[in-house]
């Protein structure tokens, strides 16, 4: 596991030193067709991305391209990088639906715009600038990327099929983010709805996407079934443990507030199955906290014991450990090649050391 998370960890690190280069080449190019205004803006989407994460989506796109027959460096390196300025796109986005003013322990891109607007003495309304600034130059990040993938030089029945592949998978994550404001708003929310929009949001969006972008670039028409069947498994448990992180996680690596899922009032399968099983008085506690803006410390910590008493946390944990074992089944059922399945079997263990609660 060790020499794996080392060969992940080489590969972030090439490509932040990629998107940091073509970042500042992207500025100077949007300044000069368009001027500095402009490039001041596009700056706070490109400041996000250049936080960098884990970069999992981009290794996956790499990989892929790489495993299943892609051999210029360039191409893996641009694929890595589409994949991560529409990653950067749909952040910045979620972070003005979820009303967050940080992403990974800094200012979002609309606080960013907010305090460009204050320092610069702008007309109008702070706020209201920082967030429309933010959805447009999302939106530029958006078609840039889809610029660069029309850019690559491979064949064009394989540029086109990895084209369809991104728009299908980010139409389907476009329905995720819809299914999950739904989730919130109604009262009728299930373990259904709530693995229903795991799938659309998390497992299509963070792990088939970049894998069928990255094959499709390298000529791969068509991706294993059973390697589908890995990424939407392994997808949905790398979001169970993402939600668990979310409510119980250490704030000083996660770079955010551990109950932010709770005052936003998101229906997390934590919270479905610890209503299952709560009590009259636990459920008008959970009730009163989900969407409570004025969360207090006591308040949360009622929610967070309320989640272990339940059973809650233990039943996600358990349900990630079985998806892991149906994912690894599957990828042995895939027959690819060796060095393509030690990864994604590795990967999906990495997922569930994601972190310790």
């Amino acid at each position: 596991m060790e020499d794996f998370k080392k060969s992940l960890q080489s590969d972030k690190e090439q490509i932040d030193n990629y998107i940091a280069s073509q970042s500042e080449k992207l500025l100077d190019a949007v300044k000069h067709e368009y001027g500095e205004k402009y490039s001041d803006v596009l700056a706070a989407y490109l400041d996000v991305l250049g936080r960098g994460g884990k970069r999992l989506r981009g290794i996956l796109a790499k990989r892929a391209y790489e495993y299943f027959g892609g051999s210029n460096e360039n191409v893996a390196l641009e694929a890595a990088l589409v994949i991560e300025l529409l990653h950067d796109y749909l952040l910045v986005v979620d972070d003005i639906q979820d009303d967050s003013s940080l992403r990974r322990g800094k200012p979002a891109a609309h606080m960013l715009l907010r305090e460009y607007h204050e320092k610069h003495q702008l007309a109008g309304d702070k706020a209201h600038y920082g967030l429309s600034q933010t959805i447009n130059a999302a939106l530029a990040g958006q078609n840039i990327a889809f610029q660069r993938a029309l850019a690559l030089p491979i064949e064009s029945d394989a540029k086109v099929n990895a084209l369809a592949h991104l728009n299908d998978f980010l139409t389907k994550t476009d329905f995720g983010q819809l299914g999950d404001f739904n989730n919130e708003a109604f009262k009728t929310t299930s373990k259904a709805d709530v693995m229903q929009v795991l799938q659309l949001k998390t497992a299509y969006y963070t792990f088939c996407m970049p894998v069928y972008f990255g094959a499709s670039l390298a000529g791969m028409p068509k991706i294993n079934a059973n390697l589908n069947d890995y990424l939407i498994n392994t997808g949905i448990c790398f979001q169970l443990y993402d939600d668990i992180i979310g409510t119980f996680g250490d704030t000083t690596k996660t770079g955010k507030s551990n109950r932010s899922d709770i005052i936003e009032g998101k229906r997390t399968l934590l919270v479905i199955y610890a209503l299952e099983s709560a009590t009259s008085e636990q459920k008008a506690t959970l009730a009163a906290a989900l969407g409570n803006k004025n969360l207090s410390d006591e308040e949360f910590i009622a929610v967070q014991d309320i989640l272990r008493s339940t059973g809650a946390l233990k039943r996600c944990q358990n349900e990630a450990q079985s998806l892991v074992s149906e994912a690894n089944q599957s990828i042995e059922r895939a027959n690819l090649s060796p060095d393509a399945t030690q990864f994604f079997t590795y990967l999906a263990s990495y997922v569930l050391s994601y972190t310790e609660v």
